[in-house]
């Protein structure tokens, strides 16, 4: 059980957006736990079994649909890069492209920031509290 789950974490940490290491100036970033730090640190937190399954299933879920809108894009992507390398770019052509491009790693952004969302739904106010803790590497009260 603790293999699959690490092969989870892994693969979700592999296939999002680079969440994990949060810029200090990033908002959004310090609300939500990427799942390889709340795992990481599960008795530090105090995870709970229940808590442990919710995020489990938060990765699972984002990693049944991550591959294939990941792939899409880079299709997308490949699409724009040739309509980039002629000699003239069409540029009506090329911003059409670049809709698609974007649509798909909006999918991709979305998908990643719902399972964040889920995940710290599952944690309690003083584990998020020692997670930020942890995060940045300064002692949280109480613990």
């Amino acid at each position: 059980m603790k293999g699959s789950m690490l092969a989870l974490v892994i693969a979700v940490s592999l296939t999002a957006p680079a969440t994990a290491q949060q810029p200090q100036d990033d908002p959004l970033g310090h609300q939500l736990f990427p799942p390889e730090l709340v795992m990481s640190n599960q008795r530090a937190i105090a995870l709970q079994d229940q808590q442990r399954e919710a995020i489990m299933q938060a990765v699972r879920s984002a990693q049944a649909v991550l591959p294939e809108l990941q792939m899409r894009m880079a299709g997308e992507m490949e699409g724009l890069l040739e309509l980039l390398r002629a000699p003239a770019v069409d540029s009506a052509a090329a911003l059409r492209q670049l809709d698609r491009v974007l649509a798909h790693e909006h999918q991709v952004k979305r998908t990643h920031i719902a399972m964040l969302i889920r995940i710290r739904n599952v944690l309690t106010p003083e584990q998020r509290v020692r997670l930020d803790a942890i995060r940045s590497g300064r002692p949280a009260a109480g613990y």
